[in-house]
This record gives structure tokens, sequence and C-alpha cells, in this order.
């Protein structure tokens, strides 16, 4: 598989400018926020800072409580970025952190839209995100699919390829491996399709030694 490299909100809402962690932190503390948190989180929240792993670590209490509309709201306006967001892009964190809550949190008529997006964009790295959700829920069949779209590309970037991998390493089991198997024999046809199967068949059969 050929490689190249990628080249390197304003949000407009009473709430918050940004998805800056002081203002999530903000909505946390609100009164009607609190009530959807235990006593062990807020006093997690009453302890984080504006480091990289605070801001991990508000995210992942996020993931884990009720949705919360504001929050909710903002990572929406947020993810319209991604109905202009070019291949080469990098996604910032802060776009990935919204991505990820709305797929989680949204009602299911968002979340058919966002994640059809992210399967139809001309960039692998949304794809990507589109993999990691299904990867989260245990769909390795649909995580694999998009993989395979992913590896149609000719050209490659080698962070992608890298996360492309472990992905593959990570849905990897007798289930998978069978499955492609089945798909190699099928598919006789196109020798590009062939091409690529057998590269992820090599990576699970690594992944399973």
């Amino acid at each position: 598989m050929k490689n190249t490299s990628i080249k390197n909100t304003v949000l407009n809402s009473e709430n918050m400018d940004n998805l800056d962690i002081k203002n999530i932190l903000k909505i946390l503390k609100q009164k009607e926020t609190e009530n959807k948190l235990t006593k062990e989180q807020i006093e997690i929240i009453k302890k984080i800072g504006n480091s990289e792993k605070d801001k991990e670590i508000v995210w992942s209490l996020l993931f884990k409580i009720d949705p919360i509309e504001k929050i909710l709201n903002i990572t929406k306006q947020e993810t319209q970025k991604i109905y202009t967001f070019e291949g080469h892009q990098i996604i910032s964190n802060e776009l990935r952190h919204a991505i990820a809550y709305v797929l989680l949190k949204s009602n299911n008529e968002d979340f058919k839209k966002i994640i059809h997006k992210l399967t139809s964009s001309k960039s692998n790295a949304l794809k990507l995100i589109a993999s990691e959700y299904y990867l989260y829920k245990k769909n390795n069949h649909k995580a694999i699919e998009i993989l395979l779209k992913i590896l149609e590309d000719e050209e490659i970037d080698h962070n992608i390829s890298d996360a492309i991998d472990m992905h593959i390493s990570s849905c990897t089991n007798s289930e998978m491996l069978s499955f492609i198997e089945k798909k190699i024999k099928s598919d006789i046809g196109n020798k590009k399709t062939k091409e690529i199967l057998n590269y992820v068949l090599s990576i699970m059969k690594i992944s399973m030694k």
C-alpha cells in the first residue's frame, strides 16, 4: 500500500464559545448537570486542571454519564465541520471528542446522519473514527467493512495505515478470520480487492499467533 503524508469552531452559543475544557467544566458544575453525577465524579471535576490528561479525564467522564443537553448541542455544532472537511486535514482532539459524543449520546436520526457522513467522507481519518465507533460497540463486521473501504485508497498516510493495522488486530477472532477467508474465496474477479483482503488476513493471522 502506497503511503503519503498528511498536511497539517467558531461556535456561537450562549453557553460556550468552543469546546474549551474550562467551558465544559462550567456546565458540569451547574446544578442541573451535577444531578447526573456521583459524589466521586463531582470530586474528580473539582480537581481538574487544564492539562491534556485532565481533558481526557473529563471526556471519559462525559462518555459514561447520561447526555447533557448543553454539551450535546455544542458538539453537534462542532461536528458541522465534517461537512466541509478535506481529505488532507488533521482532526483536532476537540472535533474527535465532539464526533464521539454525538455518536454515543444523540438520538437515532442524528446518529444516522453523522455516521453516514463519516463513512462516505473523502477523509480516511473520518472513516477511521466510524470504524473506532463500531469497534467500541463490538460490531466487528461493520468496523472491518469500513477498514476495507479505506484500504481501497491508493495513498494512505502512514499514521492511518498504522491505525488500520491496530484496528484489524483489535477485531481479530476466529469468526472474523473465517469471514475474511470466505470473502477471498467468493471475490474472484477483482485483483485489487483480493490483494486488500489478503493483506487483512495476514494481519489477522499474525494477531492470532
